[in-house]
């Protein structure tokens, strides 16, 4: 990753949860990733983009080509995008590194941004608390898993990650 300088601007957000956010919120972040990508010198989404990302053996998870489109076209543009995999979209890898050019990362790391060293970290995982969440957390990551749910067909993958993933719920009980 370049060294930004103290007078670049690096806008940074996190928790988008594309995929399980109503249109209208999906459309007003496409308004701010647009905006952004004037001001910015570098974006950075700390993670959880997505509410759900898996590249599988015969292609990626579903729903979001408007949103790839406009970060590949915001990187050609030279606004570099850095990508930290999020407890939902941990399984980035190489569509989202060579087909949209983000800087995508997988673990916590140290960077330099606006001049400062900074860790960029997700989070989830990173205390001692939920025991239970940490051992899932080891399980869904582990190379067993993700080979046996990379075969899986995309619409069916999504489908099961859909029905665990309770981001929607809490969304939609938080608009009541």
């Amino acid at each position: 990753m370049s060294q930004i300088h103290p007078t670049q601007t690096v806008l940074v957000t996190s928790d988008v949860h594309l995929g399980a956010i109503s249109f209208e919120q999906e459309m007003a972040f496409r308004t701010w990733l647009e905006q952004a990508a004037e001001i910015a010198s570098r974006i950075v989404f700390n993670g959880d983009l997505f509410d759900f990302w898996f590249e599988y053996q015969w292609g990626n998870t579903r729903g979001h080509d408007v949103t790839l489109l406009q970060l590949r076209e915001i990187v050609d543009a030279g606004v570099p995008i850095t990508l930290m995999g999020g407890n939902h979209d941990w399984w980035g890898g190489r569509y989202l590194r060579e087909e949209i050019g983000l800087d995508f990362h997988q673990d916590p790391f140290i960077t330099k941004l606006a001049g400062f060293k900074t860790l960029l970290a997700h989070g989830d995982g990173l205390g001692t608390g939920d025991l239970r969440y940490r051992a899932a957390r080891l399980l869904l990551r582990g190379s067993v898993t993700r080979f046996a749910f990379g075969i899986l067909p995309p619409a069916l993958g999504d489908l099961i990650a859909n029905g665990v993933s309770h981001t929607k719920d809490r969304e939609q009980s938080s608009r009541r």
